[in-house]
């Protein structure tokens, strides 16, 4: 494990438990932001930075089971492809669904100011001219008396 000169020292089980889940996974020092990296070796000496181990508010935390259990979460090889495609697929179902339901709202929102606006949306929606112009709009003229 390659650790640069003043990390804190590592717990031997955590990096145990690492290396079970792949052995290409490693735990680096980082001195700018003084966090654990946690590293993925891609066999070539390279490495490709997964996340930094610190708390919710930026601050330093010690490496423990939760960042194991976060690793195996997003492990692809412990779902089958079968499941995975239907997660995809209901997460696709979700979207579309929220997309026409945005859809609508943003109709709603745009009709709101008058019904002028709202009878020009759906003579546009529709396909007709210009629908029901306001600014060309010809007044009837009341013929008689009027109560």
């Amino acid at each position: 494990m390659i650790v640069t000169a003043g990390g804190p020292a590592l717990d031997d089980l955590f990096v145990k438990r690492l290396k079970q889940i792949d052995k290409r996974l490693d735990m680096h020092w980082s001195r700018e932001p003084e966090r654990w990296l946690m590293v993925y070796d891609k066999g070539n000496g390279n490495f490709v930075n997964m996340f930094l181990i610190e708390t919710e508010t930026g601050q330093y935390r010690h490496p423990d089971q939760q960042d194991l259990v976060r690793i195996r979460v997003a492990d692809l090889a412990t779902k089958s492809a079968e499941k995975r495609l239907k997660e995809s697929e209901d997460y696709m179902i979700e979207a579309r669904l929220k997309d026409r339901k945005d859809g609508k709202e943003n109709i709603r929102l745009m009709t709101l100011d008058s019904k002028v606006q709202l009878m020009q949306a759906f003579s546009k929606a529709a396909g007709y001219s210009k629908g029901n112009s306001a600014f060309r709009r010809i007044e009837v003229k009341a013929r008689g008396e009027i109560y």
